[in-house]
């Protein structure tokens, strides 16, 4: 009976931090949306807003973004991974990736079929200065 308690109260306690968690996220939502942006930082504020920063999604189109910049430059790969939910065969094709290949990329780590979250991702990271000969490339070929 004892370990029963044990059971339960962890199982309760549990279920506290799961809401706390999801309360944490809501409100970093809310801070998201009733904030300033400082162009300076555009893509941090694209990330909170659109909740990449939760679940592994921000290393998912880090490495995405990455594939995509060596794939431009034609840089070999130390290693490939497989990313839940990205074609595999798309992401690690052995040539130049065209707006729509990247549109679609970014659109399947993201886990949106929204094509103006990509569209906000770019400009975000033309704001802040990140991955710019991506997006430098993105921008010419829209």
């Amino acid at each position: 009976m004892e370990n029963d308690e044990k059971l339960k109260q962890l199982e309760l306690e549990i279920q506290k931090l799961k809401e706390e968690i999801q309360s944490l996220k809501e409100a970093v939502f809310n801070l998201a949306y009733s904030k300033t942006t400082d162009p300076k930082f555009a893509f941090f504020d694209w990330l909170v807003r659109y909740g990449v920063v939760f679940n592994g999604k921000r290393e998912r189109l880090d490495w995405v973004m990455h594939v995509l910049e060596c794939r431009l430059e034609q840089k070999p790969l130390s290693k490939q991974k497989s990313i839940p939910g990205v074609s595999y065969e798309l992401l690690y094709k052995e040539s130049v990736p065209t707006y729509e290949e990247t549109k679609t990329l970014l659109m399947q780590v993201l886990e949106t079929n929204n094509e103006e979250i990509v569209k906000d991702l770019i400009d975000s990271l033309i704001k802040q200065g990140i991955r710019n000969k991506l997006v430098e490339y993105l921008q010419q070929h829209r």
